[in-house]
């Protein structure tokens, strides 16, 4: 099964499921630009995680992917937001 990822990169894709059927439930790869509206960041952002090595852009040729393992990692990676403090009432 070939996969599209966007212009000009095309991947090949075979997914088992339990009853032995192929699917594709998403996406193998994205680009920059992709990756950013789906980790509701900018790009200048994504760019800046990169520099940090907190996420991987991988290269195939002159194009760039994050991958959605890279993607899905980095965002399981974030710090979790704590629930406020209850306030305490006095009486």
């Amino acid at each position: 099964m070939m996969a599209y990822i966007g212009p000009h990169v095309m991947v090949h894709v075979r997914i088992r499921t339990w009853k032995g059927e192929t699917s594709m439930s998403e996406p193998l790869a994205y680009s920059p630009a992709e990756a950013a509206e789906l980790g509701g960041i900018s790009l200048a952002k994504l760019y800046e995680e990169a520099r940090h090595n907190r996420l991987t852009i991988r290269k195939s040729g002159r194009r760039s992917l994050i991958t959605h393992r890279d993607l899905e990692a980095w965002l399981n990676g974030l710090p979790k937001k704590r629930a406020p403090l209850a306030e305490a009432i006095v009486t």
